[in-house]
């Protein structure tokens, strides 16, 4: 609309994932385990997930923490906070997807509390935490609640509010059956809309339509 165009000019196609490989692996999950992926940064949230995880542990002192973190510089700020914790298994450097997935399958509950998201759609970890069937909390940053229905596909909660993450964590991560009902329907909402193979046919008919 900025730039003078009509909607009836304008197509959104979302982001895609490939949910072939993507996908629910069974009851692989770690119990009491809360996992993020992505850089170690502040505008991911990474400082309120660190606040959170101490208040997490003391409702839940065995809940561990597992940082699949992109970071590999050994006197980042973040990754040093993070060493100094217990119960916090930190995974560095860029994984490849196999390795990725099989992480991914450890966590009982993802959580990605961005602060900020620069783009105009749903960040991709979002989404492929969501096509394996996991409990996701995150927040009302950016494109996000337009995927995430609050309490049904995922759960969203305040940025930079360590307290109420806290408490959202420990209640999934004392309630299995509601967990997998979540999960459940984060991986049905991504395989309906986010599948590479409509993404692709997306594309193509608005490629195909141009040209007619």
């Amino acid at each position: 609309k900025d730039y003078g165009l009509g909607e009836e000019n304008v197509t959104p196609i979302p982001s895609g994932v490939d949910v072939n490989l993507f996908k629910p692996s069974g009851n692989t999950a770690e119990d009491f385990t809360v996992l993020y992926f992505g850089p170690l940064s502040s505008f991911r949230g990474v400082d309120v997930l660190l606040s959170a995880f101490k208040l997490v542990r003391k409702s839940l002192p065995n809940a561990r923490l597992i940082l699949l973190a992109r970071e590999s510089n050994s006197e980042s700020l973040w990754l040093k906070k993070a060493e100094n914790l217990a119960n916090v298994e930190i995974i560095t450097g860029i994984l490849d997807q196999k390795e990725l997935i099989g992480h991914l399958s450890r966590g009982s509950v993802v959580v990605l509390p961005f602060k900020f998201w620069p783009q105009v759609e749903c960040p991709l970890t979002v989404l492929e935490a969501m096509a394996m069937g996991k409990a996701v909390v995150t927040t009302s940053i950016g494109a996000i609640p337009e995927i995430i229905e609050n309490w049904e596909n995922g759960v969203l909660v305040p940025s930079k509010n360590s307290k109420e993450l806290a408490e959202v964590v420990v209640k999934l991560l004392n309630d299995p059956s509601q967990r997998v009902e979540i999960g459940r329907k984060a991986h049905a909402y991504v395989g309906r809309f986010h599948d590479w193979n409509k993404i692709v046919k997306d594309t193509l008919d608005v490629l195909l339509s141009s040209l007619n």
